[in-house]
């Protein structure tokens, strides 16, 4: 879909508006642990050409990050036109920061391990 991307600076959060919708069988709420290749012929090349990971990579290194950070996850939410994610500025607590990273430093952990860990924090 053929539009332009938002990104939206409030107080206490960022938006991202993204034209067009999740791809099929993607859902707000299955993001991290289900890809589609929108273009597997394109994804591979740049991934060849080292100008990306691969695709679908980049929600699973926004909940890493943040969820590392001791920060809520990002919301996703799928509009008629449009995919918004929601990224808010507050930090959970210093305690589940200083855990993750803690935790982190002494195991070594995967991205997966990272973003279940920060997802069972509570």
């Amino acid at each position: 879909m053929r539009g332009d991307i938002f990104i939206n600076l409030h107080h206490d959060r960022l938006e991202i508006h993204s034209p067009g919708l999740l791809p099929l069988g993607v859902t707000p709420s299955n993001i991290i642990s289900k890809s589609i290749h929108r273009n597997t012929h394109l994804a591979k090349v740049f991934y060849d050409l080292k100008l990306m990971e691969m695709e679908g990579s980049g929600y699973d290194k926004v909940y890493e990050v943040l969820l590392l950070n001791g920060k809520p996850e990002p919301i996703v939410d799928e509009w008629d036109d449009r995919v918004v994610v929601t990224v808010k500025k507050n930090v959970i607590s210093t305690e589940v920061a200083k855990l993750m990273s803690r935790a982190n430093d002494e195991f070594v952990l995967t991205q997966k391990e990272i973003i279940t860990l920060g997802l069972i924090r509570l």
